[in-house]
């Protein structure tokens, strides 16, 4: 049994992106009859803390692999939480969970994950670092991903927890509007109907309280998009109050 799981982590590990697709789907065939055959493979954790399925996360990058590492996470799904060590010390990186929200391509799997493993999201792990902030971030960078819309969508759709879930005080709103990448504002929009109390929740930082609003205003200043402009008209449509809340001693003004 461990040489079985030390063959598939050389073999995780020896592959490369530019491998034939051939040898890829090679590997991806060989690992899932292993798995399925023998699921205890899927339990296991080298002297390193790895699984296979978090090797299996870092290596096999390519979207062919989903299936694969679906396959791996229907075998035991406790393996996406990764090991206790990591989650005590909050390794958070370390979890598989967070492997694959934050994989350019990976990613779009977070959907599948909220419905058919949603007590995953509701581990206490992840409730203290939710990885939908996670999701929001590669939804919202420059770099060509996979998280699209749709994805988002997706996801607050299976696991509708999410929306009211904050990471440092930060609602999911506060980090669409601190991206880089300018939000489609039918999608931020849809966001703000499912949680409105997010719209006038405000984060400290060092020169004052910032709200959506301040946030959003700020993105427009920068790059002028019809999107960031049509969320700001959103924005005070919806809280009107918002335009005349301070911001290092200065109103904001649409």
């Amino acid at each position: 049994m461990r040489y079985q799981f030390n063959d598939l982590i050389n073999a995780m590990e020896d592959i490369v992106s530019f491998d034939p697709i051939e040898t890829h789907e090679a590997l991806n065939q060989h690992i899932k009859k292993e798995v399925t055959d023998k699921p205890i493979l899927a339990c296991i954790v080298n002297e390193r803390g790895e699984s296979l399925l978090s090797t299996a996360c870092r290596n096999l990058n390519l979207n062919t692999s989903h299936d694969t590492i679906k396959c791996l996470i229907q075998a035991y799904p406790s393996a996406l939480l990764g090991t206790p060590e990591a989650r005590l010390n909050r390794r958070y990186a370390q979890n598989p969970i967070y492997m694959i929200v934050n994989h350019p391509e990976h990613c779009v799997l977070m959907p599948w994950i909220a419905t058919n493993h949603t007590w995953i999201l509701n581990h206490e792990s992840c409730l203290e670092y939710p990885p939908v902030i996670d999701l929001i971030k590669m939804y919202t960078t420059t770099r060509p991903n996979s998280c699209t819309s749709t994805i988002i969508k997706d996801f607050f759709e299976a696991y509708p927890r999410a929306f009211t879930q904050k990471r440092g005080g930060m609602t999911i709103l506060h980090f669409v509007l601190k991206g880089t990448r300018e939000c489609e504002a039918d999608s931020f929009m849809w966001m703000a109907e499912r949680c409105p109390s997010s719209i006038m929740s405000e984060k400290d930082y060092s020169d004052g309280k910032r709200n959506a609003l301040h946030l959003a205003c700020s993105l427009l200043s920068k790059h002028k998009g019809r999107d960031w402009s049509e969320i700001c008209k959103y924005l005070v449509v919806k809280c009107p109050a918002a335009v005349l809340m301070m911001m290092n001693f200065l109103f904001t003004f649409f």
